[in-house]
């Protein structure tokens, strides 16, 4: 209980506890900050960032984020693929082996694809989304959204893609 720094400050702010707000918490906007951080979809989100500009900039920030996380999943799902194909194009593989290899590269490549859209799916549904906002956003089947949405209400709290890719395939 002594002072570290005098440059340096943490201060806890409870997301969930916006009600014991004091007129200090209120005046540097600790309550907005917690409604911020606390919303559940990117139209709520907009809506509070719009009253702040720097919040407008943290919401921003948050959707490259995300947006950044999708796009470095499908990278390393490609950059696996890279690595086994060269994997088997430099390990001398007869015809018929390199026939099954390039049939299993294809399966994981779309079991990899699956679990992406699962992923996502999880994503957006654990925000509050319809399972028909979900199939509009992603652009996918609508059934297929579905299915996967009642899949994943089992696995609540924790989806495990792989699991709900499993079931979804039986």
């Amino acid at each position: 209980h002594y002072m570290y720094s005098p440059l340096l400050r943490i201060n806890v702010l409870y997301l969930n506890r916006t009600e014991l707000a004091t007129k200090e918490d209120k005046a540097y906007k600790l309550d907005y900050w917690a409604k911020l951080f606390r919303s559940n979809t990117w139209e709520e989100l907009q809506k509070l960032a719009s009253e702040d500009p720097i919040g407008e900039e943290v919401a921003e920030v948050m959707y490259q984020a995300t947006i950044q996380s999708e796009e470095k999943t499908l990278f390393e799902a490609h950059q696996r693929y890279l690595y086994n194909l060269r994997a088997a194009e430099n390990g001398g593989y007869d015809k018929g082996h390199e026939a099954g290899l390039e049939q299993g590269l294809e399966q994981g490549l779309e079991r990899g694809r699956d679990l992406h859209i699962i992923e996502l799916v999880c994503k957006k549904l654990s925000r509050g989304l319809a399972p028909d906002q979900i199939a509009v956003e992603l652009e996918e089947d609508p059934a297929r959204v579905s299915a996967i949405c009642e899949i994943a209400k089992k696995h609540l709290p924790d989806y495990n893609a792989n699991a709900i890719l499993d079931e979804l395939r039986n």
